[in-house]
């Protein structure tokens, strides 16, 4: 637990260091998150799934190249 947070912050970067090399996609969302956890406000809920789908539609394009890429 007391290296939890340095654990995380390696593997994001570690993620991102992939993502500069072309060796992954990065998809995150365009804005910060509004909803917990364990959120159960179904209003917050569809709000948080529309912004990813709207996220996704907004990459689509360079996904579909970055998969089409040997």
């Amino acid at each position: 637990m007391e290296k939890r947070h340095a654990v995380y912050n390696e593997t994001l970067q570690y993620i991102f260091d992939e993502e500069k090399k072309g060796n992954v996609f990065v998809i995150c969302p365009s804005e910060k998150l509004k909803v917990g956890r364990v959120e159960r406000n179904k209003n917050k809920l569809t709000s948080l799934y529309n912004q990813g789908y709207q996220d996704v539609k907004s990459v689509e394009h360079r996904l579909k190249e970055f998969l089409s890429t040997p």
